[in-house]
């Protein structure tokens, strides 16, 4: 004759099965089962994220560009000892024909913006300055950053004459 091997109860100390007369499990069953689920779902997230973060070469895309805005009192294109900041000027990212702005510059007529450049499908674009009013631009108002932490600078006269 067989033996019958015992299989193990279900029944907890109560000597219910965790099943109520309608069938649903008890509410605290049902939780460890839904953070287990949701464990597993984040885990699943995270490596797919991981797989694709990985395989895609977007590490060299983001710059960080460092901009100064300056009065070429000597109107000579170039930053020379002495000359002022600019505060105040807009700046952005240029986008075909589409200008973002990004900000303004402070003070001292620094600012700093991230670009992104470099990408697989030729993401990127060129970091733009805004004329301000009564003033002229010496310098070429875009400035292409082809590596990281690179210095844009942009210069201004005034708008009184040649």
């Amino acid at each position: 004759m067989p033996t019958r091997r015992k299989v193990p109860s279900t029944e907890d100390a109560s000597g219910s099965s965790g099943a109520t007369a309608t069938g649903q499990f008890k509410p605290r069953r049902r939780r460890i089962r839904l953070v287990i689920l949701a464990g597993a779902l984040l885990f699943a997230v995270a490596c797919l994220l991981l797989f694709f973060w990985a395989r895609a070469p977007y590490h060299d895309c983001i710059h960080n560009v460092h901009l100064t805005t300056y009065v070429d009192g000597d109107r000579s294109g170039h930053r020379d000892p002495g000359e002022p900041p600019l505060g105040g000027v807009e700046y952005g990212l240029t986008l075909g024909e589409k200008f973002l702005t990004q900000g303004a510059t402070d003070g001292a007529g620094k600012g700093t913006m991230v670009r992104i450049g470099g990408c697989p499908g030729g993401g990127g674009g060129s970091v733009e300055v805004q004329v301000p009013n009564g003033y002229l631009a010496t310098t070429s108002i875009k400035c292409v950053a082809k590596s990281d932490d690179e210095l844009c600078l942009f210069g201004f006269k005034l708008g009184d004459g040649p």
